[in-house]
């Protein structure tokens, strides 16, 4: 189970929310990277690690570890860890992105299916080069500017024992008290999922907040740490 499947099994969760809060309107625009193939998933999580790559050459930023590297593997999918930890340490210090790293991103993506589903073990390591002109186009569409943290960063939080009540639950980024979700989809549309899944991200966080006994988020940091769908379409 993760925050994402618990959400799809609890309808008195989806209730709770559908009641105690109000969902935003969302101007999501219009489609402005055709992707190439279907592989909608498998390209959207190479592009978180792209992103959390460009925030963190960018700035200084906490971070936990990749998904990828965080069980056990064959040497196989060592290897690809570890080439991928080379070309970001070189990316780091270069801040030039190239083809080496944008295919290592897609094939930590499909340890990363792996892990997260317990399916696709068989597509390890595989790489469709469309999805490669996919990523490198998503790429080009990151604006820098919206992701200069002024006093914090955090990369792929977690919420300490709180997402171990859902076995799982890792945000794309905060940044100062915002929290940004990033959705690659070809539906110009903020569907009510995701606004459960930031909702449910919140929740999470004033949980470990209750429990490791610090200040818990007052309501009106609600609407912006709730700030949803950074949709590169």
């Amino acid at each position: 189970m993760s925050l994402t499947s618990f959400i799809k099994g609890s309808k008195e969760y989806r209730d709770l929310v559908r009641e105690n809060f109000v969902k935003p309107k969302f101007n999501a625009g219009t489609l402005i990277a055709e992707p190439k193939t279907s592989n909608y998933g498998l390209v959207g999580t190479a592009f978180d690690y792209l992103l959390r790559f460009r925030i963190e050459q960018e700035n200084k930023c906490e971070s936990t570890p990749w998904i990828a590297s965080m069980l056990e593997h064959s040497p196989s999918e060592e290897k690809i860890i570890s080439e991928a930890r080379l070309l970001f340490d070189l990316y780091l210090k270069t801040g030039k992105m190239d083809n080496a790293l944008i295919e290592s991103a897609i094939k930590l993506a499909t340890i990363d299916n792996v892990i997260r589903s317990g399916q696709g073990s068989d597509q390890i390591g595989i790489v469709d080069p469309l999805d490669l002109v996919d990523l490198s186009n998503l790429y080009k569409l990151i604006d820098a500017d919206k992701f200069k943290p002024k006093q914090s960063c955090y990369l792929n939080p977690t919420f300490g024992m709180a997402s171990e009540l859902v076995n799982g639950a890792d945000a794309d980024v905060i940044i100062d008290d915002a929290l940004i979700d990033i959705k690659t989809t070809i539906k110009a549309n903020f569907e009510r999922s995701y606004f459960e899944q930031l909702i449910g991200y919140f929740l999470l966080h004033i949980i470990d907040c209750e429990h490791r006994n610090v200040d818990v988020p007052s309501e009106s940091l609600v609407s912006t740490f709730l700030v949803t769908a950074v949709c590169f379409l």
